[in-house]
């Protein structure tokens, strides 16, 4: 089974293609020379593309079996492409996870071998580093080549992110913006070197009346750092000048650039600006924690996950299916789910065991609930959200 999406612009590392690219995009510049890593040196980038990456890793996915009734049921076990899809023996799904959405995010594209399977279907994918695959689209289906080794296409797990219509190729976010991140880059070298003091001096000290050798220089530097080190008072004869530099409005609205560049990234990557060192503008004092997680949820993670269910769903077989639960990104505090859980259970949406499962708790022994009801099984009245009680 395989999954026959997407691309990468990057040329493949040798064999019948090297040095062929598809996608459109150029193989050269100082971004594509260093690769992923290159580009993940940039703070902003590095900050939306690992938020994303964290929040999806750490969502729960459960492995469902839809019925013929339209009901769905949870499979006796989960499949292996649930429980732990990465073949190395010291990997966890988190990495796993966390490996594709990183992949996606900087190239566009997360290219993948079936090794294992187990009766649900796919149960092991590895994935392999975008930068050394190469497709090729002339045929009427794709082919995968790895460091210029044709793959075996019924082995192939890929994943695109923005396809543009009449091509397989997915689109990297880093070449596509490869001006802003270039522009970050280069703030960010900017801003280090000034405090290094590499970049700008920090000052002017000129003798006015004769010309100083580098040894008399070099005594007169010192002594007049040691006199201004605790900002005492400097005294001198009508033959020095001294001017204290800075930077100039030029080097100022440069550094204030790397801001502006960081909401332009946040801006490529759905997150919010102020999460990844730039800044949202927002006024607004109402708007909460909870509600801005519920935002990027909607905007960052869940297109992404639904994107990765539907090529997931396709290594499995049957009516067997994946489905990350999202609602558990968006917990709420304590009260908050305590009264959600109970709404949830008097309405018929939540039983117990599910509710106890939310916030990983076992269910309850006997002994356990004749305890409860010895304890607490006199009370004949349960309190209402809306302040109400029921008998």
């Amino acid at each position: 089974m395989s999954v026959f999406f997407g691309g990468t612009e990057q040329r493949s590392a040798g064999g019948p293609l090297s040095g062929m690219s598809s996608g459109g995009f150029a193989s050269d510049g100082p971004l594509t020379r260093g690769g992923m890593k290159s580009s993940l040196r940039t703070v902003p980038v590095y900050a939306a593309s690992s938020l994303i990456a964290d929040s999806l890793a750490a969502t729960p996915v459960s492995a469902f079996i839809r019925a013929r009734s339209g009901s769905t049921i949870s499979p006796p076990e989960q499949p292996g492409l649930v429980t732990n899809p990465n073949p190395n023996p010291l990997g966890t799904r988190v990495d796993w996870i966390h490996q594709l959405s990183t992949s996606l995010d900087l190239r566009g594209n997360a290219f993948g071998n079936i090794v294992d399977w187990d009766r649900y279907g796919a149960s092991k994918v590895e994935w392999m580093h975008p930068d050394q695959v190469y497709v090729d689209e002339s045929g009427p289906l794709p082919d995968y080549y790895l460091n210029g080794k044709k793959l075996d296409r019924s082995g192939v797990v890929h994943i695109a992110g923005y396809v543009l219509p009449g091509s397989v190729v997915g689109l990297s976010p880093i070449e596509l913006f490869r001006s802003q991140i270039e522009m970050a880059q280069s703030a960010q070298q900017f801003g280090t070197n000034v405090f290094r003091r590499s970049g700008v001096p920090s000052g002017h000290l000129k003798n006015t009346a004769q010309k100083l050798s580098a040894l008399e220089s070099s005594v007169v530097k010192s002594r007049f750092k040691s006199s201004v080190a605790n900002g005492d008072v400097f005294v001198s004869g009508n033959d020095w000048d001294y001017a204290k530099l800075g930077l100039t409005m030029a080097d100022v609205q440069f550094l204030e650039s790397i801001k502006a560049t960081a909401n332009q990234i946040a801006a490529i990557y759905k997150v919010p600006p102020e999460e990844i060192g730039g800044d949202s503008g927002n006024s607004l004092k109402y708007t909460t924690e909870e509600l801005n997680q519920l935002k990027f949820i909607r905007r960052a993670l869940q297109p992404k996950a639904v994107r990765i269910e539907a090529h997931l769903n396709r290594l499995l077989l049957g009516d067997t299916y994946v489905k990350f639960n999202l609602n558990a990104n968006a917990r709420g505090d304590l009260k908050a789910r305590m009264d959600a859980y109970a709404i949830g259970l008097r309405s018929g949406v939540y039983t117990l065991e599910q509710v106890r499962g939310f916030e990983d708790f076992e269910m309850l022994t006997q002994t356990e609930i004749e305890q409860w009801q010895q304890w607490f099984g006199n009370i004949k009245q349960i309190q209402n959200g809306d302040g109400s009680r029921d008998a």
